[in-house]
């Protein structure tokens, strides 16, 4: 066979392994959607590491603050419609706080023997815990059993001073109110699209948080890879607030603020299962806390930046 043939053979072959290789790129399709298996029991660490600051009369406030949770979660049962009841339980919880006025902190795993009496009552959590329908495109569709939850964390706190015990009953509230525990809930799940997907397809999804205040959430996910049964998957959001409706009344002065943001990371999952097994999150806001003391306003600029990182474990 004369060279030239050699040549255009081996050019064709070539041309030939390069079309394939990619089709099968193009063609690689991925179906995420929430689907454990009922009797399955899942291990998830969850750590937020935040840095708040506000700026008042020219003097900066800077807070630090890490809250952590440890939880098993069971897959109880399910419908015709695909959607999963969970049993989540707190097997750890973690919290600290450092201000200008001092550092608190509480760790259940080596708990202090004399902290905060609202710590204590967050450390009791351990061996507590709600339920939890998430859908199969994983949306935390209701949570029962936060009424009982809250009741005992309050009961737990046995504060008698009448001011103190609703400061405190406030503030349990605020980090484990149903919308709370949604949103925590929520970043262990991606908000899944229908159907299959290819490497590199986009699709968008709406939210809101509740940390500070009401804040929309408009996120962009997109397909990055999938290997060995986990798809790795890139969000990007941009967060912002309304100030007409984020208003909170403290009863003698109230708050509202007025942020935007952005909020990107890199969530792994485990399409098997659709839960994320490896996330990291990191979110910027920034903007303005106005507080309103007697028809008065003071505005406080304000910046916070938060860290979240899951790690998810099958038994």
């Amino acid at each position: 066979m004369s060279k030239r043939k050699v040549m255009g053979t081996t050019i064709v072959f070539l041309m030939m392994v390069l079309s394939l290789a990619s089709c099968t790129w193009e063609e690689v399709k991925v179906k995420m959607q929430f689907s454990p298996e009922v009797g399955d029991v899942y291990r998830i660490d969850m750590t937020m590491v935040q840095e708040i600051t506000q700026t008042f009369e020219g003097e900066e406030m800077i807070t630090e603050q890490t809250m952590g949770f440890g939880y098993s979660i069971s897959a109880t049962s399910g419908d015709e419609d695909g959607n999963v009841w969970l049993d989540a339980q707190y097997e750890w919880i973690q919290l600290q706080q450092n201000t200008p006025v001092g550092t608190v902190e509480y760790d259940s795993r080596n708990p202090p023997e004399d902290s905060d009496p609202l710590y204590q009552a967050f450390g009791n959590m351990v061996g507590k815990g709600f339920s939890m329908k998430v859908s199969p495109s994983g949306e935390v569709l209701e949570v029962t059993g936060v009424d009982t939850l809250l009741f005992g964390l309050i009961e737990d706190l046995g504060v008698e001073d009448e001011t103190l015990r609703a400061q405190f009953e406030e503030q349990i509230q605020e980090q484990f109110s149903e919308e709370a525990l949604k949103e925590q809930m929520g970043n262990m799940i991606v908000d899944y699209p229908e159907g299959e997907v290819r490497i590199g397809a986009t699709w968008t999804a709406s939210s809101q948080s509740t940390d500070l205040a009401p804040i929309a959430v408009e996120t962009t996910y997109t397909l990055e890879a999938y290997e060995d049964g986990i798809a790795t998957v890139r969000m990007v959001s941009t967060l912002n607030s309304d100030p007409e409706t984020s208003v909170m009344d403290m009863g003698m002065f109230q708050i509202k603020y007025d942020l935007t943001g952005t909020q990107e990371g890199t969530v792994e999952v485990d399409i098997e299962i659709g839960l994320s097994v490896n996330s990291v999150i990191t979110q910027e806001m920034s903007g303005e806390m106005t507080l309103i003391v007697e028809e008065e306003e003071f505005s406080v600029p304000i910046t916070m930046t938060s860290n979240v990182t899951i790690e998810m474990i099958k038994d």
